[in-house]
């Protein structure tokens, strides 16, 4: 979860960090060596940002081959119970299918499960350069239409 965090909390920082660079940029009379620390800031944070997002990526597959391997494990098992009759009776191919499919779901799912903590934060973060760049009205309106985005792909999936 912390990788993610600074991963995510970097990237929005760095974008905002445009600004600076930009109003760098405007200034005809500044000295070149703040362009060069301004770029070597930006730089800095964006391949921090890019191993960070990389490394709790890499967590998250770690974390999902495990759980395959309980969840796969676990299935195999209950199949291993079953009675001759109900055996004899399915497909072999179709019960490898059926469980193939489930644990490749769950798998898939689980990919970004160190995303999920940190996102509240970084929507947070959001927010805040949204409300310090302009104003709190303007982070009141993001967090409506964001929210309602989400109360619309939830209904959507039901």
């Amino acid at each position: 979860m912390l990788s993610a965090l600074i991963a995510e909390g970097i990237t929005v920082s760095y974008v905002y960090f445009l600004f600076y660079l930009i109003s760098y940029l405007k200034d005809q009379e500044a000295p070149y060596t703040d362009g060069i620390w301004l770029i070597c800031v930006y730089s800095a944070a964006v391949a921090v940002s890019t191993l960070f997002r990389n490394y709790y990526i890499f967590l998250g597959y770690v974390i999902a081959i495990k759980m395959r391997k309980a969840i796969v494990s676990a299935m195999y098992d209950k199949v291993g119970k079953l009675s001759t009759k109900s055996l004899t009776e399915t497909n072999s191919g179709k019960l490898i299918t059926i469980i193939s499919g489930d644990v490749f779901n769950v798998e898939r799912a689980i990919c970004m499960l160190p995303l999920l903590p940190a996102s509240p934060l970084v929507t947070l973060l959001c927010l805040f350069y949204i409300a310090w760049g302009s104003s709190i009205e303007y982070a009141a309106i993001t967090l409506a239409i964001w929210v309602g985005c989400l109360v619309g792909q939830a209904l959507c999936n039901v």
